[in-house]
Protein backbone atom coordinates (compact mmCIF):
# COMPACT_ATOMS: atom_id res chain seq x y z
CA UNK A 1 0.00 0.00 0.00
CA UNK A 2 1.19 3.63 -0.32
CA UNK A 3 -1.18 5.72 1.40
CA UNK A 4 -0.14 8.10 3.99
CA UNK A 5 -2.64 8.79 5.88
CA UNK A 6 -0.94 7.69 8.44
CA UNK A 7 1.94 9.70 10.93
CA UNK A 8 5.84 9.86 9.20
CA UNK A 9 7.87 7.06 10.87
CA UNK A 10 9.79 8.48 13.67
CA UNK A 11 13.05 7.63 15.50
CA UNK A 12 11.24 5.69 18.71
CA UNK A 13 8.95 3.69 16.42
CA UNK A 14 11.81 2.00 13.84
CA UNK A 15 14.52 -0.20 13.74
CA UNK A 16 16.84 0.43 11.88
CA UNK A 17 19.88 -2.05 10.14
CA UNK A 18 22.34 -1.70 7.53
CA UNK A 19 23.89 -4.85 5.14
CA UNK A 20 26.39 -4.71 2.46
CA UNK A 21 25.75 -5.02 -1.13
CA UNK A 22 28.63 -5.05 -2.97
CA UNK A 23 28.38 -4.57 -6.77
CA UNK A 24 31.34 -6.86 -7.94
CA UNK A 25 33.56 -5.48 -10.72
CA UNK A 26 31.61 -2.36 -10.85
CA UNK A 27 33.66 -0.99 -8.32
CA UNK A 28 30.27 0.30 -6.53
CA UNK A 29 29.65 -0.26 -2.81
CA UNK A 30 25.89 -0.17 -1.88
CA UNK A 31 24.61 -0.56 1.43
CA UNK A 32 21.06 -1.57 1.84
CA UNK A 33 19.01 0.24 5.43
CA UNK A 34 16.23 -1.45 6.64
CA UNK A 35 13.71 0.45 8.41
CA UNK A 36 11.28 -2.14 10.74
CA UNK A 37 8.45 -0.52 12.25
CA UNK A 38 8.54 -1.34 16.10
CA UNK A 39 6.11 0.77 17.34
CA UNK A 40 2.14 0.39 18.11
CA UNK A 41 0.65 1.92 15.18
CA UNK A 42 1.21 2.12 11.30
CA UNK A 43 2.98 4.87 9.87
CA UNK A 44 4.49 6.25 6.51
CA UNK A 45 8.06 7.51 4.84
CA UNK A 46 7.95 9.54 2.17
CA UNK A 47 11.24 10.74 0.43
CA UNK A 48 14.44 10.84 1.34
CA UNK A 49 16.59 10.22 4.41
CA UNK A 50 19.25 12.76 5.75
CA UNK A 51 22.01 10.53 5.47
CA UNK A 52 25.58 11.23 7.11
CA UNK A 53 28.77 9.04 7.13
CA UNK A 54 30.71 9.06 10.69
CA UNK A 55 34.55 7.98 11.08
CA UNK A 56 35.08 5.53 14.38
CA UNK A 57 34.80 9.43 16.56
CA UNK A 58 31.32 10.26 15.28
CA UNK A 59 32.67 12.79 13.16
CA UNK A 60 31.48 13.42 10.01
CA UNK A 61 33.32 12.34 6.89
CA UNK A 62 33.46 14.95 4.18
CA UNK A 63 31.16 13.00 1.79
CA UNK A 64 28.65 14.81 -1.10
CA UNK A 65 25.24 13.26 -0.87
CA UNK A 66 23.30 13.33 -4.01
CA UNK A 67 19.30 11.95 -3.88
CA UNK A 68 19.06 10.63 -7.57
CA UNK A 69 20.54 7.40 -8.80
CA UNK A 70 23.82 6.00 -9.13
CA UNK A 71 25.23 2.58 -10.71
CA UNK A 72 24.17 0.68 -7.54
CA UNK A 73 21.12 2.76 -6.77
CA UNK A 74 17.65 3.47 -8.40
CA UNK A 75 17.11 6.95 -10.37
CA UNK A 76 13.39 6.49 -9.69
CA UNK A 77 11.47 9.44 -7.67
CA UNK A 78 10.21 8.89 -4.22
CA UNK A 79 6.76 8.03 -3.25
CA UNK A 80 4.75 7.20 -0.33
CA UNK A 81 5.52 4.21 1.87
CA UNK A 82 3.30 2.90 4.17
CA UNK A 83 4.66 0.71 6.81
CA UNK A 84 2.01 -1.07 9.17
CA UNK A 85 3.22 -2.34 12.17
CA UNK A 86 5.74 -4.88 12.21
CA UNK A 87 6.10 -4.28 8.36
CA UNK A 88 9.84 -2.92 6.61
CA UNK A 89 10.80 -0.60 3.99
CA UNK A 90 13.96 -0.26 2.49
CA UNK A 91 16.20 2.39 1.36
CA UNK A 92 20.05 2.29 0.68
CA UNK A 93 23.32 4.36 -0.50
CA UNK A 94 26.14 3.59 -3.09
CA UNK A 95 29.19 5.06 -3.62
CA UNK A 96 32.41 4.13 -5.81
CA UNK A 97 34.84 1.94 -4.06
CA UNK A 98 38.07 4.47 -2.37
CA UNK A 99 41.28 2.43 -3.57
CA UNK A 100 43.97 4.77 -1.18
CA UNK A 101 45.85 3.43 1.34
CA UNK A 102 45.41 4.92 4.72
CA UNK A 103 41.72 6.69 3.45
CA UNK A 104 38.98 6.51 6.74
CA UNK A 105 36.28 4.02 6.17
CA UNK A 106 32.59 5.08 7.93
CA UNK A 107 32.33 4.01 11.51
CA UNK A 108 28.63 4.71 11.31
CA UNK A 109 25.99 6.10 9.92
CA UNK A 110 23.61 8.71 11.25
CA UNK A 111 20.09 8.67 9.60
CA UNK A 112 17.35 11.14 10.25
CA UNK A 113 14.06 9.96 8.77
CA UNK A 114 12.02 12.69 6.88
CA UNK A 115 9.16 12.92 9.69
CA UNK A 116 5.91 15.15 10.84
CA UNK A 117 7.51 15.50 14.54
CA UNK A 118 11.02 15.98 16.08
CA UNK A 119 13.71 15.06 13.39
CA UNK A 120 15.94 13.14 15.58
CA UNK A 121 18.72 10.88 14.37
CA UNK A 122 19.21 6.84 14.19
CA UNK A 123 23.08 6.14 14.46
CA UNK A 124 23.47 2.16 12.77
CA UNK A 125 26.98 0.50 13.15
CA UNK A 126 28.86 0.09 10.13
CA UNK A 127 32.13 -1.41 11.18
CA UNK A 128 33.24 -5.10 8.83
CA UNK A 129 31.69 -5.50 5.57
CA UNK A 130 29.18 -2.68 5.77
CA UNK A 131 31.25 0.01 6.18
CA UNK A 132 34.64 -1.54 3.72
CA UNK A 133 33.62 0.10 0.80
CA UNK A 134 32.90 3.85 2.54
CA UNK A 135 36.15 4.94 2.96
CA UNK A 136 36.51 8.94 2.01
CA UNK A 137 39.21 9.13 -0.76
CA UNK A 138 38.96 13.14 -1.00
CA UNK A 139 37.16 16.17 -2.82
CA UNK A 140 36.22 15.28 -6.58
CA UNK A 141 37.80 11.80 -6.41
CA UNK A 142 35.59 9.06 -8.18
CA UNK A 143 34.43 7.97 -4.31
CA UNK A 144 33.36 10.87 -3.45
CA UNK A 145 29.70 11.45 -3.93
CA UNK A 146 27.19 8.99 -1.94
CA UNK A 147 23.96 8.15 -3.92
CA UNK A 148 20.60 7.77 -1.77
CA UNK A 149 17.93 5.88 -2.70
CA UNK A 150 14.62 7.10 -1.47
CA UNK A 151 12.43 4.81 0.66
CA UNK A 152 10.74 1.97 -1.20
CA UNK A 153 8.67 -1.11 -0.22
CA UNK A 154 10.81 -4.09 -1.67
CA UNK A 155 14.43 -4.46 -1.21
CA UNK A 156 14.56 -4.24 -5.56
CA UNK A 157 13.35 -0.71 -5.30
CA UNK A 158 16.58 0.91 -3.99
CA UNK A 159 18.75 -1.00 -6.79
CA UNK A 160 18.16 -1.51 -10.19
CA UNK A 161 21.00 -4.62 -9.72
CA UNK A 162 18.81 -6.85 -7.66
Amino acid sequence: ATSTAHGRCGPTSVEVTASANPSGATGQHGVLISIHNIGREPCSLLGYPVLQLLDERHLALPFAYIEKGGQAVTSAKPRPVALPINGTAYLGFGKYRCDLTGSTAAASLRITLPSDGPRLPITVDLRGDVGKGTADCGPKAPGDPIHVSPHGETVQAFSPQL
